[in-house]
């Protein structure tokens, strides 16, 4: 997870604190945060771009210079470190959105499928029809079948969709955040990084450093993020049961690790110490209430809108089916089928 902290010593306010006396708070303000780069291939690419751009650095470890055996050897070590965090990179990226791709039109879709022959309101009506007339639905009707093939409770699915989206959402922010960090990134003047306390800040970067970044790692990889959010909400909607629903939700977590799994098996230990030092720090404008509580509110309300939407709106139909299939079931289906338990005088099933 990234970490995020003020640079205090080198803020710079740019208007009036707030009126004690008025309780006024603070519009606006200037301040330097630094954004530790994750230990991923994220990170790793980031930071060899930035190796790459800086002038002391390349001197270093050498980019092009006169052609002395020595410098030889120098450019090939800078150019094989800028190649090592690219290709780390493009590796987590294609498997990323190769278990994407996969779980999205082949598991996915299969789950889909049952749905697809009919529309799912018309179903939900017609188990509703059923209970309204105290008559059963043929064993061979294939509503009958898909509602008794379905075990999930109603508004699970709901929940595990926001717990969902409270997974993936800090990636997507993260890079959104980092993104709006890399263009508030000064003019470079030949100096891209700064070495205090034992880390590596990235505080400068040329237009074509940050175009590269912007557009072949940190777009690529939030376009990404976006896919597997959408392809995790649709494939947690069609689960069936409530057991398949929960194990399914913490299996797709495993997806968002890829960058990381990617890194931690591939990359040296040297250049795992160095992405774990190294931090993004860039100025940029801040206001004192989003930082104390309007930001969480807002993520709160954006999580439960998108998660109700999702479920309750979008799937408007799938969701009344399962409800009427739930109360089909507790008044043809449980009371003769010895299952469930009793709770309190309450037969649960599903």
């Amino acid at each position: 997870m990234a970490s995020y902290h003020k640079a205090d010593e080198d803020s710079e306010r740019d208007v009036p604190h707030r009126d004690a006396e008025r309780g006024y708070f603070e519009v606006a303000e200037t301040e330097k945060f630094s954004v530790a780069l994750e230990s991923t291939t994220q990170g790793a690419a980031m930071l060899a771009v930035a190796q790459w751009s800086d002038a002391e650095y390349a001197s270093k470890y050498g980019q092009k210079q006169a052609a002395t055996a020595c410098e030889v050897v120098e450019d090939a070590e800078a150019i094989g470190r800028l190649i090592n965090g690219l290709g780390l990179f493009t590796i987590s990226f294609v498997l990323q959105a190769l278990l994407i791709a996969l779980l999205l039109f082949f598991s996915t879709q299969r789950m889909q499928d049952p749905y697809q022959f009919e529309e799912t309101t018309a179903m939900a009506e017609s188990l509703r029809k059923a209970q309204e007339s105290n008559t059963t639905l043929p064993e061979t009707d294939r509503v009958l079948g898909l509602c008794l093939r379905d075990h999930s409770v109603p508004y699970s699915q709901s929940v595990v969709v926001f717990l969902w989206l409270c997974k993936i959402s800090p990636d997507i922010i993260f890079n959104l955040w980092t993104i709006v960090l890399l263009a508030s990134l000064p003019k470079f003047d030949g100096s891209a990084l700064q070495f205090t306390d034992a880390n590596i800040h990235i505080v400068r970067l040329p237009r074509g450093a940050k175009w590269m970044l912007i557009l072949f790692v940190k777009i690529p990889m939030l376009l990404v993020q976006l896919a597997l959010a959408k392809t995790g909400m649709t494939f947690l909607m069609y689960c069936s049961a409530l057991g398949i629903l929960i194990m399914k939700a913490l299996a797709l977590s495993y997806v968002c690790t890829v960058p990381s799994v990617v890194f931690a098996g591939l990359a040296s230990k040297a250049l795992a110490n160095e992405v774990g030092k190294a931090k993004l720090t860039g100025t940029i404008m801040k206001t004192a209430f989003w930082d104390a509580w309007l930001s969480g509110i807002i993520k709160i309300a954006l999580h439960v809108a998108v998660a109700v939407w999702y479920c309750r709106l979008l799937h408007a139909g799938l969701t009344a089916f399962r409800w009427e299939c739930f109360f089909y079931k507790y008044k043809f289906v449980f009371p003769t089928c010895n299952c469930g338990a009793e709770l309190f005088g309450v037969h649960i099933a599903n």
